[in-house]
């Protein structure tokens, strides 16, 4: 929410600096043509709005094309994100990469360093409290039948933090879910797979 206010200032702005200045040369213009046929004039005035609008036009084509830039930059980093998490608790293997604690700790620093810096504040506010969960997990004892009900927060904030990046790339009204994300990371065949649904569902 916050890009998108900087972005419609930014945009405000500019459409505001053009039409000031369309404001004072105008007159100028039509002054010195003043003297000239009303064809003339009006020929004029139509080269002057082309003008503007070419201008205007290839201000905001030069915005798309820096946001598409950056998006590039944004898919790598949250694909890394996708790999070691998917690895780590969704039971699949990254192809041509190790399921190894060596390789997951490097990836978890390199993304979480790229994160800060191509990261909206939404995605990573979302990978922090997706930690702190992750943290109080690994570091509880847990009995068999608790599995469910302490494992259901950790995946809903992993979630969260998936449901925010395909929001930072574009996908604006995407309604990912928890209960999404455990049908592609949980076999049906795992006795914990019911109920883990089910807090999922309530989360």
């Amino acid at each position: 929410m916050l890009k998108r206010a900087k972005l419609f200032i930014v945009r405000g702005g500019v459409l505001l600096l053009l039409g000031i200045t369309t404001y004072c040369v105008l007159p100028i213009i039509w002054d010195v043509f003043s003297e000239a046929t009303d064809t003339v004039k009006a020929a004029a005035i139509a080269a002057f709005v082309g003008v503007f609008t070419l201008l205007v036009g290839r201000i905001f084509e030069q915005e798309r094309e820096r946001k598409s830039r950056i998006n590039i930059e944004k898919i790598k980093v949250y694909e890394r994100f996708f790999d070691f998490y998917f690895s780590a608790m969704g039971n699949s293997v990254v192809i041509d990469k190790p399921n190894e604690p060596r390789w997951m700790a490097k990836e978890i620093y390199t993304f979480q360093k790229e994160l800060v810096l191509w990261g909206s504040d939404a995605v990573i506010d979302a990978y922090a409290r997706f930690r702190r969960i992750l943290n109080d997990f690994s570091a509880t004892t847990i009995e068999d039948e608790e599995l469910a009900v302490k494992l259901a927060p950790a995946i809903a904030a992993a979630a969260l933090v998936l449901k925010r990046m395909r929001q930072d790339i574009g996908y604006s009204f995407t309604s990912f879910s928890a209960e999404d994300l455990g049908l592609f990371q949980l076999k049906q065949d795992d006795p914990h797979y019911d109920k883990l649904m089910e807090e999922l569902g309530k989360l």
